[in-house]
C-alpha cells in the first residue's frame, strides 16, 4: 500500500513550536524516561518520528501526543537537547488547528501577528453582534445601565450571553466530533463499542479534574499544584453557580464613571443581599486610594458585608472569605 508523506510537514510544525525536532536521532531515552509509554503508545518517539519522515496522516490520527502531561522529564534525558517536550506541545497545537474548522487556532498559534488580527477581528465581530442585538430589541439610551430606557437591559445581556455560548458550545462540539474521527475512524484505529464508551463516560470528568495520570509522572510537584489550582477553581464554581446567586463581589477600587452602575447593580439584586469587598484595592482603594478619579474603597459608596485581603487574595482565601460572610449572613 502506497503511503504519502508531506517533505515539509516539519517546517510546518516548526511554525507551531516544534524547533529542534531535527536534532533527533532516535535513541529512545525519552521513551524510557516516559513513564505514561508502553508498548501501545510509544512517546514522545512514535509521533516525533511521524513528524519527522512526514506523515501527516498517521501523526493527525495518533493519540500520543494528548498522554503527554508536559512534565519534562523526556528533555532533561535527551542527550542531544531535542526538547521532546516542546516537540509534543508543538504537535498539540498543530493537531488543534487540525481539528478546528474554522482555521482561527492556526491563526492564533503561528504568529503574534496573525494572534493579534485574530483576536481584533472576534472582539470586532462580537461588538457588532451586540449592537445589531440591541437594535433589534428595539434600541435605547446607551448611558442607561438597566430598565426600560437602557440599549440592553439585564435580561436582554442575559440572552445575548447565553446566545455567545450556544455558538461556542456549537463550535466546540463540532471540532470535538472531527477530532474524533481523526482518531478513532482512522485507519489504524481499533473498533470501540458503543457500549465501551458508555461504560468509560465517568472518567471525563473524572481526569479533566483530578489529571490523576499525571500523578504518575516522577515530578509530583506540578500535579499537585495543579490538583489544588482544579479544586479551588471548582469550588469556587459551585459556591457562584449555587449559593452566590445574590452577592457582589467588588475587585476593585470604585472610579467615578463606574459610582452610579455600583449602585445600580446593587440596587437591582434582590434581597437579602451580600456585598464582599475582595483585594486589597476593594477593601481600601489600595494604591488608588486618594485619586481624583476615585470615589472610594466599596463601602464609601454601598454597604459591605464581608472584606478579603490580600493583592490578590488566592483562591483558598477567596473560598474561605466567602464562606465566612455567608455563615455570618447564616447566624443572624
Amino acid at each position: 500500500m502506497a503511503v504519502r508523506t508531506n517533505p515539509n510537514l516539519i517546517d510546518d510544525l516548526e511554525r507551531f513550536g516544534a524547533r529542534d525536532v531535527a536534532k533527533c536521532y532516535q535513541c529512545g531515552n525519552c521513551t524510557a524516561a516516559c513513564t505514561h509509554s508502553d508498548n501501545s503508545h510509544m512517546l514522545p518517539r512514535k509521533p516525533i518520528r511521524y513528524l519527522q519522515v512526514g506523515l501527516e496522516k498517521p501523526l493527525r490520527s495518533a493519540l500520543e501526543p494528548w498522554l503527554c502531561y508536559y512534565c519534562g522529564e523526556c528533555s532533561e534525558q535527551c542527550p542531544r537537547g531535542a526538547e521532546p517536550g516542546e516537540t509534543m506541545m508543538g504537535i498539540r497545537r498543530w493537531l488543534t488547528a487540525q481539528y478546528d474548522f474554522t482555521g482561527i487556532s492556526k491563526l492564533l498559534y503561528r504568529s503574534w501577528e496573525a494572534e493579534l488580527a485574530a483576536i481584533l477581528a472576534l472582539a470586532l465581530l462580537t461588538g457588532v453582534g451586540f449592537f445589531s442585538f440591541g437594535f433589534l430589541r428595539g434600541g435605547g439610551n446607551l448611558s442607561v445601565y438597566d430598565g426600560p430606557g437602557a440599549f440592553l437591559p439585564a435580561h436582554d445581556i442575559h440572552i445575548f450571553d447565553w446566545t455567545m455560548g450556544a455558538i461556542l458550545g456549537v463550535l466546540l462540539a463540532i471540532n470535538c466530533l472531527r477530532m474524533w474521527f481523526f482518531t478513532m475512524r482512522s485507519e489504524q484505529a481499533l473498533p470501540v463499542s458503543l457500549s465501551l464508551y458508555v461504560r468509560h463516560l465517568f472518567t471525563v470528568p473524572l481526569h479533566f479534574f483530578t489529571q490523576k495520570s499525571f500523578r504518575d509522572c516522577n515530578h509530583k510537584r506540578p500535579w499537585i499544584t495543579h490538583f489544588v489550582l482544579m479544586l479551588s477553581y471548582l469550588t469556587m464554581l459551585i459556591l457562584i453557580m449555587l449559593f452566590l446567586k445574590d452577592m457582589l463581589l467588588v475587585t476593585g477600587p470604585v472610579t467615578r464613571n463606574m459610582a452610579d452602575a455600583v449602585k445600580a447593580t446593587y440596587e437591582a439584586v434582590p434581597t437579602p443581599k451580600l456585598v464582599v469587598a475582595v483585594g486589597a484595592c476593594g477593601c481600601s482603594g489600595g494604591i488608588f486610594a486618594g485619586s481624583h478619579a476615585v470615589v472610594g474603597a466599596v463601602d464609601a459608596l454601598i454597604p459591605v458585608d464581608g472584606y478579603i485581603p490580600g493583592c490578590p487574595p488566592t483562591p483558598s482565601m477567596l473560598v474561605t472569605g466567602i464562606l465566612e460572610v455567608l455563615r455570618a449572613a447564616r447566624a443572624k
